[in-house]
């Protein structure tokens, strides 16, 4: 990626990120908010902030991708334990709810998304 590049994707990016929080905000998907007076001026304010966005190139192939995410597959934040299956296009996850007394559940995730 150029520089030029760069610059243009880190003027893009912070718009194109924060409208998409917003929506799914307004659309009841981010849960874990439980005070939504601060949501909007924290949003505003993401958007005064300068970004810089580091771009890779597109992974288009399927063992990039899967190499992509076995490399993440041994650190804490997506142990292997935590894999429950894939079917159907999604990805079953074991997470810890603190919000629920810190409760194991499993979250489904849309591969493709």
């Amino acid at each position: 990626m150029t520089p030029c590049q760069v610059r243009a994707l880190s003027r893009y990016f912070p718009g194109h990120f924060v409208r998409g929080l917003r929506a799914r905000y307004q659309h009841g998907a981010l849960s874990r908010i439980e005070d939504p007076k601060p949501v909007g001026a924290l949003l505003d304010a993401l958007t005064t902030k300068e970004w810089v966005v580091y771009g890779k190139p597109c992974l288009a192939h399927t063992e990039a991708v899967v190499a992509y995410l076995g490399r993440y597959t041994q650190r804490i934040a997506l142990s292997e334990h935590r894999l429950r299956d894939f079917q159907d296009g999604q990805v079953a996850l074991d997470y810890r709810d603190y919000r629920d007394a810190g409760r194991h559940k499993v979250t489904r995730l849309s591969a493709w998304s």
